[in-house]
């Protein structure tokens, strides 16, 4: 991209395509708007996790636990034609979305739960669980067709999700 073009022949029953008639230039041509970095690398992903859990007065249990997940190599989708405002960077020539394998994530996970044994019939338990999540391409194999709003500055697409918050 940008200088590639795609074309479609289609054929009808009544004229069909045949091997000299389907490998002509079709009359209109759509000029292409994507492309993937030929040094496209595969998505790795690490998970760690770790939990702690203690008995209190033989009915009271509170557990601790963490979770941490990095990723490399993630789906990174760009549009290195477009300014940040949406004009174009090379007049001319159309806007274009490029896909390499640069983007990275990181993720770290606290929960703390305590249960209560049985009562009465009963048990009772309650959770609480935080999460801080970075990353500036959060898919893996493109799951989410997101484009960097910044093609010249790829560090501001380091986003900070809300925290996330459970009872």
């Amino acid at each position: 991209p940008p200088f590639a073009v795609a074309e479609t022949n289609t054929g009808t029953l009544a004229s069909p395509l045949s091997l000299t008639s389907g490998l002509l230039g079709a009359s209109a041509t759509t000029t292409n708007n994507y492309g993937v970095d030929p040094n496209f690398g595969l998505g790795l992903i690490h998970t760690w996790n770790a939990t702690v859990a203690k008995t209190f007065w033989r009915i009271w249990t509170a557990t601790v636990g963490y979770t941490g997940t990095r990723g490399s190599n993630l789906d990174l989708l760009r549009a290195p034609n477009r300014n940040a405002d949406g004009t174009l960077r090379i007049p001319g020539v159309q806007a274009f979305t490029w896909e390499s394998s640069g983007g990275h994530s990181l993720m770290n996970l606290g929960n703390i739960t305590v249960q209560r044994g049985m009562a009465n019939g009963f048990r009772f338990g309650a959770s609480y669980t935080l999460a801080k999540s970075m990353d500036n391409a959060s898919s893996l194999g493109a799951g989410g067709a997101t484009v960097a709003q910044n093609d010249q500055d790829l560090d501001a697409e380091w986003a900070l999700s809300n925290f996330d918050r459970r009872h």
